[in-house]
């Protein structure tokens, strides 16, 4: 059966009319292009072999593990040496070869305790030191010092704690006295004869000098100072040497030789006063008409130091040893020439004690007016016992007993 579909005319003259030359032509061109489609073949599949072969692998990352924190470590630094020991005092009493040196705070006694750790000039021998009970008291055994001489002490390798500042020297004078001078905070003799200023002698830290501003008003004696007017004898500044004593202490002395204009002075009339006025202060020492009225300030106490502490008498217009004493413990005692006139209890203690400064014969800001003459005035940090009030008052006012040839 004959093809129905239609057949071109000329594909039957291309295939049945072809030259040999264009049949080999034509067998040519479908060799190149065979060719030419295997090359690409070939081409395309060894590109993706060699993609394949050179991808780059994909290794598994391993997390490192988290290194611990090295701690920071800090050179220790190298601890300073432990400061000097600070002097509190040096003292040559009573005996010509017996210097006593007292710290701030206790001292190592293994170093307290050599002789080469003290130097006197000029020109004393050190021969013996020993350490009292007390941890701060040192007892030098010398050579002969000599009366009235100035000397330096110096210490070197006594060790303290912290926080104490450094402080290795100190003056002292050897004085042949039979007052007692342990605790001694300011001391004032009135051996000055002139001059407007009242000078703290006790030679214990930094002298507490007084001023007299009117010297008009007052008359130099031998060894005192006679108040003929009203006016007011102080210190410049507060009183911080005598304030500080007293409250590391929580005791006092109030000591002085003293005659009174009369008996009829009130107030009380201020004899001697650490205070700022009228009805603020640390103590008063003062006279009421014929007894001695003594004010002193604690935590049970008013600031004005009230309640008062009051002789039964003893106001007479002649020279006269009045001392009142108060112990850590609040005991207080009032002497009078040697003989014990009254005692009374003052609870409380003195830390609540402020910056005032000291003052004689007269108050700060209002007239409390005393008349009379010093002759010693005497102020420590502690309670003197019954012994020393009497040794004090067996030294008289001037505090010196001249030695006597051949004594020992």
């Amino acid at each position: 059966m004959p093809d129905a579909s239609p057949q071109h005319p000329q594909d039957d003259i291309d295939t049945r009319r072809l030259t040999p030359a264009q049949r080999t032509r034509r067998a040519r061109i479908i060799s190149t292009l065979f060719v030419i489609a295997l090359c690409g073949v070939c081409g395309f599949a060894g590109y993706m072999a060699g993609r394949g072969q050179h991808a780059p692998r994909r290794e598994k990352i391993v997390e490192p593990e988290p290194r611990k924190p090295i701690a920071a470590t800090t050179p220790r630094p190298t601890p300073p040496p432990p400061p000097l020991a600070r002097l509190e005092s040096v003292e040559a009493t009573l005996q010509d070869t017996q210097v006593q040196v007292r710290f701030s705070t206790p001292v190592e006694k293994e170093t307290a305790d050599k002789t080469g750790a003290y130097a006197i000039e000029p020109a004393i021998m050190v021969i013996a030191a020993r350490l009292a009970g007390d941890g701060r008291t040192v007892a030098l055994t010398t050579s002969a010092l000599k009366l009235g001489t100035d000397y330096r002490l110096r210490i070197a390798g006594i060790e303290m704690l912290p926080p104490t500042p450094e402080d290795r020297q100190a003056t002292f004078r050897y004085l042949d006295t039979r007052r007692v001078r342990q605790g001694l905070a300011a001391l004032y003799d009135f051996e000055e004869g002139e001059g407007e200023v009242v000078r703290d002698v006790s030679r214990t830290g930094q002298p507490l000098d007084l001023r007299i501003p009117e010297p008009q008003k007052v008359r130099w004696l031998p060894g005192g100072l006679a108040i003929s007017e009203s006016t007011l004898v102080a210190g410049e500044g507060d009183a911080e040497k005598l304030i500080d004593a007293c409250r590391a202490s929580n005791a006092i002395t109030i000591e002085a030789w003293l005659k009174p204009g009369n008996t009829s002075q009130r107030g009380p009339s201020r004899i001697i006063t650490l205070s700022r006025g009228a009805n603020t202060r640390n103590f008063t020492f003062g006279q009421e008409g014929p007894n001695y009225n003594i004010r002193l300030r604690t935590t049970e106490r008013s600031e004005n130091g009230e309640p008062s502490v009051t002789s039964k008498g003893g106001v007479v217009e002649k020279l006269t040893h009045v001392a009142y004493t108060r112990n850590v413990d609040g005991k207080v005692a009032v002497w009078i020439d040697g003989e014990l006139n009254v005692t009374a209890m003052v609870d409380g203690d003195l830390s609540n004690w402020a910056a005032f400064p000291l003052g004689l014969a007269n108050e700060f800001d209002t007239p409390r007016t005393w008349l009379g003459e010093l002759h010693l005035v005497a102020l420590y940090a502690r309670a003197l016992t019954p012994d020393e009030i009497d040794q004090n008052w067996k030294a008289g006012p001037e505090g010196k007993t001249p030695r006597r040839e051949g004594a020992e």
